[in-house]
């Protein structure tokens, strides 16, 4: 008949039901209210002379007094407010970390090419260790860049930029040892 909202104490289904109320002794009238199936928490009752029909507003009345809850609305608001807010800063992080996601990108990309040259004309150790050194320094400058991606845009982002500076400083100098 009406939608009534889950109970606010234990989650249970509600309905509306009537009964003899508590007037004088010459008018005992009708009491109209919502009560949970599950824990019995009830709606306040609300009171009319005669017998509730079912076309009735106090059936309205009673379903809203159930319903009502303190600041339910403010929290609605809130909540929304707050996933705007969330929302744009993930967005934010997403563009940052597809910034430096795509000089990691060019610097790989780049050693590839320079390792596939050097390998292919034949050059000594020597002279693959100084391209390699020179391969390395290109990497740093590409974590630098990443680095002033991260400081732009505040600490949180250069934290993040600097571990993937340390983490970047860490294998080419693994890749440096090997040669």
């Amino acid at each position: 008949m009406n939608n009534l909202k889950p109970c606010p104490f234990c989650g249970g289904e509600a309905e509306l039901c009537y009964g003899p109320g508590l007037g004088t002794d010459s008018c005992r009238g009708y009491t109209l209210q919502a009560s949970c199936n599950e824990c019995c928490a009830k709606s306040p009752g609300l009171w009319q002379e005669k017998k509730p029909e079912p076309d009735d507003a106090i059936w309205k009345d009673a379903a809203d007094e159930w319903n009502w809850r303190p600041g339910e609305e403010s929290l609605k608001q809130l909540w929304s407010s707050n996933l705007d807010i969330i929302g744009g800063e993930l967005n934010k992080q997403l563009v940052e970390a597809r910034a430096r996601l795509a000089v990691l990108e060019r610097a790989h990309d780049s050693t590839i090419e320079e390792q596939a040259a050097l390998c292919a004309e034949g050059q000594s150790i020597t002279e693959l260790v100084a391209a390699k050194d020179k391969l390395i320094e290109q990497m740093r400058d590409a974590l630098k860049a990443i680095d002033a991606i991260g400081s732009e845009k505040g600490d949180a982002s250069r934290d993040d930029a600097l571990r993937c500076f340390s983490i970047a400083r860490a294998a080419l100098a693994a890749e440096r040892t090997k040669l």
